[in-house]
């Protein structure tokens, strides 16, 4: 049997991508460098460790929210995921237009991060059928007309 797709197995993956990005900026390797950005740009070890340490951390948190039973909590994390992975999807098809990040890797890691921040956003924001329920239950107001 097959686990079910929810938003603890989504908030999961996206923290584990946010995660194996982190350990890749946290070796702050030339191989790291050279895997993403063309020969001509200058690595900077440094940032790139900073950068490796802010998305490990950033997959630490969801993956300890995914354990969590605040389904809001759960929903705010997913939209937040979903708009960082966004902008990882934009600054990497804006890094390989410019030649400066290399292409099979940088459209690839867009199209990635694009589809999986969609998929967050629309469950980050998806109603629930209590939440629906609820609403259905709830009385209309009554319309006032002027005498």
């Amino acid at each position: 049997m097959s686990p079910k797709f929810d938003d603890d197995l989504l908030l999961q993956i996206s923290s584990s991508g946010a995660s194996a990005f982190g350990a890749l900026g946290l070796l702050g390797m030339d191989q790291t460098h050279d895997v993403f950005f063309k020969n001509e740009r200058q690595n900077h070890p440094e940032i790139q460790r900073l950068w490796g340490c802010s998305c490990a951390m950033a997959g630490a948190n969801g993956l300890l929210v995914a354990r969590s039973d605040d389904e809001q909590l759960k929903k705010d994390t997913m939209k937040v995921h979903g708009v960082a992975w966004h902008g990882t999807a934009a600054m990497s098809a804006y890094n390989s237009h410019n030649g400066t990040q290399r292409k099979e890797v940088g459209y690839t890691t867009a199209g990635f991060s694009a589809a999986l921040g969609g998929l967050l956003l629309v469950r980050g924001f998806r109603k629930d059928d209590e939440d629906r329920d609820n609403k259905k239950q709830e009385k209309p107001k009554k319309e006032t007309r002027p005498k």
